[in-house]
């Protein structure tokens, strides 16, 4: 896998190209909803939470297979990639009559927005629908651990990020990111922009809970 990386070959099917190839990341088989998106129901998130593929970790090969997909946009967006994501989260949003005004993502790792594989969907996306993507959510220097060294419980209940500009009054928001575990990210965003009653979590991938 490390070659194919090095060589510039999808990590799928060994062919010449981006890092993961459109076609490959649509067949992960019983991973993606047959409908466009999945629609997580968790009594624990006070907003809609969807998903394009359904990253199930009691499954392990399919689960080995949607990590190479999303850890292969990691490094920097491949358009093509980016382009069959922002399709499918487009014509969710279409046959939803396009409720939203705002598109937004966490902030990138430097701590403000910056163009990496969850920035480029959600500017595509922004593009496409003519939404406003707002980019002023950031994470203060020093917030404390990562993500993943939290519990659920803790991801949701802690972590503070903050808003460079005045949030618009009224909008309705698109919240996109790649993998969504426990919500807690979204949960963050949905806080600094003042718990807006109009918001939807949309992730490439949610990943359910071992039981």
């Amino acid at each position: 896998m490390l070659m194919e990386w090095i060589l510039g070959r999808c990590l799928g099917c060994g062919r010449g190209g981006p890092r993961i190839c459109a076609h490959c990341a649509l067949i992960l088989d019983g991973q993606r909803c047959p409908d466009g998106m999945w629609r997580v129901e968790d009594q624990a998130l006070p907003f809609v939470l969807r998903g394009l593929y359904r990253w199930d970790e009691s499954d392990a090969s399919s689960a080995a297979r949607l990590r190479s997909v999303i850890l292969s946009s990691k490094g920097g967006p491949s358009g093509e990639l980016t382009r069959t994501w922002t399709s499918s989260f487009v014509a969710t949003a279409l046959r939803e009559r396009c409720r939203f005004t705002h598109v937004v993502n966490p902030p990138g790792r430097s701590g403000l927005w910056e163009l990496d594989h969850s920035g480029a969907v959600a500017a595509e996306i922004a593009a496409v629908l003519e939404l406003e993507h707002f980019k002023e959510v950031y994470r203060p220097k020093g917030s404390g651990q990562r993500q993943k060294e939290k519990g659920r419980d803790e991801r949701l209940s802690t972590g503070h990020l903050s808003i460079l500009s005045e949030v618009p009054r009224g909008a309705s928001w698109l919240f996109v990111d790649d993998v969504v575990a426990t919500g807690g990210t979204a949960c963050r965003v949905w806080k600094a922009l003042g718990k807006p009653r109009r918001f939807e979590a949309w992730a490439i991938a949610w990943r359910t809970r071992q039981r």
